[in-house]
């Protein structure tokens, strides 16, 4: 059921639209100077999306080593850090085998420099906890310090 005075008032268009004329037209470039702008951009847009290779750092580098180096130590430590808070989690004190012992010999070191900054109030499961993260904190430093030292030798 349609109404016949909406169906007169919004007839679409019939053949080709045109748009209006604007009234002063303005005066194009040549084809020459749209070639070099059009070059011009290219050039600009290849240096963005192909930017020029950093100069690469050779591999035996002192300073990198030494940081790679010690990133590894500290995941090491990590990892075992790690199983003596499941050990420590599971048996508590009762664990006393020969393995338990040589792990708590390897780490009681760290945990300890980390237990005289905890409150006494602290169990040694979570100072164990503690360490681990302040053994985190140290390796996310440590990358900071390898990015940073990457940047330095890049700018120059």
């Amino acid at each position: 059921m349609a109404i016949a005075s909406l169906a007169v008032r919004h007839r679409p268009p019939s053949g080709p639209t045109r748009l209006p004329l604007r009234a002063t037209r303005a005066r194009s470039p040549s084809g020459l100077a749209l070639e070099r702008h059009g070059l011009q951009q290219f050039r600009d847009a290849s240096s963005v999306l192909a930017p020029r290779k950093a100069p690469t750092v050779p591999p035996s580098s002192p300073g990198l080593w030494l940081i790679e180096g010690a990133s590894l130590a500290l995941a090491a430590l990590s990892y075992v850090l790690i199983v003596r808070l499941a050990l420590d989690l599971t048996f508590g004190a009762s664990g006393n085998n020969l393995p338990v012992r040589a792990l708590r010999w390897v780490t009681d070191p760290v945990v300890r420099g980390v237990g005289a900054i905890t409150p006494r109030v602290v169990p040694l499961p979570l100072v164990t906890g503690c360490t681990l993260l302040w053994i985190f904190a140290a390796r996310i430093a440590l990358v900071q310090v390898g990015a940073a030292i990457a940047l330095r030798r890049m700018m120059g």
